[in-house]
């Protein structure tokens, strides 16, 4: 018989797992960290999936890796929306009253 390939959610449940005791041994905020890195890779299970070329350790990194990206991108985006807005506020008005 041949070997049971393991399905990729059940990949990142089972490394999740074998991280236990690292999880325990940090502070508070780099415990939410890490959580926040699997709930990328868990969000991005059918990329995984497509990505069978790499080894499934590469393709868990490379989904943790894009979900901190979209997250820089989207705080990026939310500053330059909020720095624009204090910048029209801060305009002297023209129009009449």
């Amino acid at each position: 018989m041949g070997d049971t390939v393991v399905p990729i959610k059940q990949f990142i449940q089972n490394e999740e797992q074998a991280l236990f005791y690292f999880r325990g041994a940090l502070l508070p905020k780099y415990r939410q960290a890490l959580d926040e890195l699997f709930l990328h890779a868990e969000l991005l299970v059918a990329a995984m999936t497509m990505a069978e070329h790499l080894p499934r350790s590469e393709a868990l990194l490379l989904a943790m890796l894009l979900g901190v990206g979209a997250d820089h991108n989207e705080l990026e985006r939310r500053v330059a929306e909020l720095e624009d807005r204090m910048d029209r506020s801060l305009l002297p008005q023209t129009g009449r009253s």
